[in-house]
């Protein structure tokens, strides 16, 4: 069983608040990150997202200790890829080559005492430099390589977002 947890969109919409994290890594529950909807979340940071997933945990439950960098980052990561049955998440033999590279010299990147609680409490989609999809390099130095490919996507997803809301 898999549950994919949207701390963003529900802080927004104040629904579903904090799920209970640890009661679910007991029933041995996958647990994975999303970022929901661009109505719901606005910016589908998913670095930002592990950041509110962490904090809010925390702030919830009175208890700084729950939901761990490492903890959110595999949710955000492996766990994601698990949910959907596909070989991600993770640099390995066999698996997809997805992979995104974060440009660490960034201030807000700093101090480098560990790069896994840098990722999910400093890091947003601004520090990304590099993102390989299937061996494939579609951002370099942060911005698309193709602008046709950009304007694909958002051609999409604005016509996904119209089919989802039913306006014309």
């Amino acid at each position: 069983v898999s549950v994919a947890h949207c701390p963003a969109s529900n802080m927004k919409l104040c629904v579903g608040k904090a799920i209970r994290y640890e009661a679910m890594k007991r029933a041995g529950v996958n647990f994975t990150l999303a970022t929901d909807g661009a109505a719901s979340n606005n910016n589908l940071d998913m670095l930002e997202e592990m950041k509110f997933a962490a904090l809010l945990q925390k702030f919830h439950h009175s208890n700084p200790t729950l939901l761990k960098a490492e903890e959110v980052f595999e949710a955000a990561t492996l766990n994601g890829a698990k949910a959907f049955g596909i070989k991600s998440g993770v640099i390995k033999e066999g698996y997809e080559a997805d992979i995104v590279l974060v440009d660490l010299a960034k201030p807000y990147m700093q101090p480098e005492h560990s790069l896994i609680a840098n990722l999910v409490y400093a890091a947003s989609s601004g520090c990304v430099d590099t993102v390989i999809v299937k061996g494939e390099v579609v951002v370099e130095g942060g911005v698309f390589r193709s602008e046709e490919e950009e304007l694909k996507i958002i051609e999409k997803a604005n016509e996904v977002a119209k089919r989802l809301t039913g306006s014309a």
